[in-house]
C-alpha cells in the first residue's frame, strides 16, 4: 500500500526511525531540500543522535548547507514547545539508530508519543539489508508506532522481492522512495507505479 500524501499547506511532524545505516539523515536532507524547493515555509532539522561521536554532526552539516536551522535535541521540553508552537512549515526529526530502545531516546521523543496524532513516525529500511535485520528494526522501533515505511538504497539492489514482503508483515503503507546519496535529487513520494518499475527493472 501507498500512504495517502497530505493536504498542501499542512504543518507537519515527521519522526524516521530505523537501524543505523538505514539512511535517516540523508533521506531527511533529501527532503529538507525538496520543501525549501516547492517554498515550505519554517522547515527545522531535530536530531536526537546524541549517542556516538559526531552523530549529530551530519545533519547540522546538511542544515548548514541548507541554511535550514537544525537542533540537536537534548531536552525533551526543547521538541514540546517546537510541537506547541508549530503553526506552519516541517519539523524533521532524525533518530539515533543503535539507541532505538534507549531510555534516554525514549525520554528526549516522549513529547512524540503525547501528540502521536500529530505526528508522522516513517520507519526508514535500507532495501539492502537482510530481511530478518527489517523485521528486527521494525520490532525495536514499535513502541514509537511507525504507521508509515520509507524506503532506500533503491538503486543499490536489483532483488526488492524480500523486502516487500516484510512490508506486508510490518503492515505499513510506504512514504518515499530514495536512492543515491545526493541532496538534492534522488527521492520521490510512493506511488503504485514508482514501485512496479522498481520491481520490473524499469526507470
Amino acid at each position: 500500500a501507498v500512504a495517502e500524501p497530505p493536504e498542501a499547506n499542512t504543518p507537519r511532524i515527521l519522526v524516521f526511525a530505523g537501524s543505523s545505516g538505514a539512511g535517516k539523515t540523508t533521506l531527511i536532507a533529501k527532503l529538507a531540500a525538496a520543501a525549501q524547493l516547492e517554498g515550505v515555509p519554517g522547515i527545522h532539522l531535530v536530531t536526537t543522535d546524541l549517542f556516538r561521536v559526531g552523530g549529530a554532526s551530519e545533519l547540522v552539516t546538511y542544515g548548514r548547507l541548507l541554511g535550514i536551522p537544525t537542533h540537536v535535541l537534548r531536552e525533551p521540553t526543547t521538541l514540546a514547545r517546537m510541537i506547541e508552537r508549530l503553526d506552519r512549515g516541517w519539523i524533521l526529526i532524525d533518530t539515533a539508530g543503535r539507541a532505538a530502545d534507549d531510555p534516554r531516546q525514549r525520554a528526549l521523543l516522549e513529547p512524540c508519543v503525547a501528540a502521536r496524532e500529530r505526528i508522522e513516525v516513517h520507519l526508514t529500511l535500507n532495501v539492502t539489508t537482510k530481511p530478518e535485520d527489517q523485521l528486527e528494526s521494525a520490532r525495536r522501533w514499535s513502541w514509537l508506532t511507525p504507521d508509515r515505511a520509507a524506503l532506500t538504497h533503491l538503486d543499490e539492489t536489483s532483488s526488492p522481492g524480500s523486502v516487500l514482503v516484510h512490508l506486508d508483515e510490518i503492515a505499513q503503507p510506504l512514504s518515499y522512495l530514495s536512492s543515491s546519496g545526493t541532496v538534492p535529487g534522488g527521492l520521490e513520494a510512493a506511488r503504485t507505479d514508482l514501485l512496479a518499475g522498481w520491481i520490473l527493472g524499469s526507470d
